[in-house]
Parts: structure tokens; C-alpha cells; sequence
């Protein structure tokens, strides 16, 4: 059973379900390094891990209970060694710079953090690097959309389920 801090760590909120989609989704050559921002209890991590066997993932979260909760889901689902929980406020561990640039950044929360989170984004994601985002109501996307295209980020897809929003996204 998988360990659940917060609401959205089940995987049966529609904004998880949709990175799960676009994480099943994706194509073209492996990722080998992930940073999943806003962790929760890992189940992107775990998406990704068991997707991409060789791909190194890196989960962030400010709660030390979701730290934990990644933790045990990893050595659950027997992916421990390849997923590195840090407990950090966005990118200031020292740990996610060392261990990037990313391949695939997702990031699956509310609309306010994905905008702050921004900025830091291009200084940890590789060349040809993908960024995954969910967790925008639609009526916050615009906001997003400004933020993620003021740092050198363009839309390659959207997803929509009800009112919720996801974006992927890749530099231009």
C-alpha cells in the first residue's frame, strides 16, 4: 500500500493522474537523471523509476513527512537505490544541483509555487530537458504560462481534466 502524507500522494487526484499519463506518455530516449519538486509520497518518482530503469530520480519536498513517505514507497516498490528524497524549500539543496541537470522535471502542485519555482528552473534543466507541471486551475494558467515563457520555456502540450491544468513544457 503506498504511504500518503498529503492529498495529492495517491495518485488518484486528477492532477497525478494526468503527469502520470504524460509520464507513460512520453517518448524518445530515456531520461537518466528526473527531479520530481513537491515529491509528496513519491508515486512520479515511482513512475518514473520503474518506467525508466536506468533513469537516477531526485524527489524534493519541504515536509519532512513526505521525505519519509517517498522513502518507504521507494524501498516498497524496490527502487530505493535509484530515488534520492531530499527535504529542501524548491531547489536550495545543495544535493539538487549536484545531482542535476535533469532530463525530466515534474512538478504537481498548486499555481503560487509553480510560478516562485520558476526562475530556478533553466539553471537545473539539461539541454533537450523536459519540464512536466500539474496542479494549475485553469483560471491560474495564464500566470504559468508568463512565468515558464519569461525564463525560456515553451508549451509542447497541454492536458485539461474538469478545471484542472497540466502543461508540458521545453526550452525554446
Amino acid at each position: 500500500m503506498l504511504h500518503s502524507p498529503k492529498a495529492f500522494g495517491d495518485g488518484s487526484h486528477p492532477t497525478t493522474q494526468m503527469l502520470l499519463h504524460a509520464i507513460e506518455a512520453m517518448a524518445g530516449e530515456a531520461p537518466e537523471r528526473a527531479l520530481d519538486m513537491g515529491c509528496g509520497s513519491g508515486i512520479l518518482s515511482l513512475a518514473i523509476a520503474q518506467k525508466w530503469p536506468k533513469c537516477l530520480v531526485t524527489a524534493v519536498d519541504i515536509e519532512h513527512e513526505s521525505i519519509t513517505a517517498t522513502r518507504a514507497n521507494a524501498a516498497a516498490a524496490g527502487v530505493a537505490a535509484r530515488i534520492h528524497a531530499l527535504q529542501a524549500d524548491g531547489f536550495s539543496h545543495p544535493d539538487i544541483a549536484a545531482s542535476g541537470p535533469y532530463d525530466l522535471l515534474v512538478m504537481n502542485m498548486l499555481a503560487a509555487p509553480l510560478v516562485r519555482l520558476a526562475a530556478d528552473i533553466p539553471a537545473h534543466l539539461a539541454a533537450q530537458g523536459v519540464v512536466m507541471i500539474s496542479g494549475i486551475l485553469g483560471h491560474f494558467m495564464p500566470a504559468v504560462d508568463a512565468a515558464y515563457q519569461q525564463v525560456g520555456l515553451a508549451p509542447m502540450h497541454r492536458l485539461r481534466s474538469d478545471d484542472w491544468c497540466a502543461a508540458i513544457w521545453g526550452r525554446i
